[in-house]
């Protein structure tokens, strides 16, 4: 029960980070169930599951490839690390850590 707050402190903070070297450290520091959960949200969001704007669908779009490749089962965990820390794109986080809240966050972190 203590790791889901610890993990449940990192995405709360990543959510209100505007920092992106902040940001980058954060990811570099947190456990490997935050970076499922991003991950599994990300597939999640390529899959269809999770209901969008219009912007956001607009926004996403663009980075379908990327998100693909976070929700892929055969790329190691530490490749898909890498990834979200090179996004170059920080509306495209914001948008995938706000989902995360939205919609598994009152499942997830009761």
């Amino acid at each position: 029960m203590a790791k889901l707050k610890i993990v449940k402190r990192y995405i709360k903070f990543l959510e209100i980070c505007s920092n992106s070297r902040t940001i980058k450290q954060v990811i570099l520091s947190s456990p490997e169930k935050v970076i499922k959960i991003l991950c599994n949200a990300a597939y999640n969001i390529y899959c269809g599951d999770v209901s969008l704007t219009i912007s956001q669908k607009k926004l996403l779009s663009k980075s379908r490839k990327l998100i693909q490749k976070l929700g892929d089962l055969t790329i190691p965990l530490e490749q898909k690390r890498q990834i979200i820390i090179r996004l170059k794109n920080k509306s495209l986080f914001t948008t995938i850590i706000s989902k995360i809240m939205k919609t598994f966050g009152d499942k997830i972190f009761k």
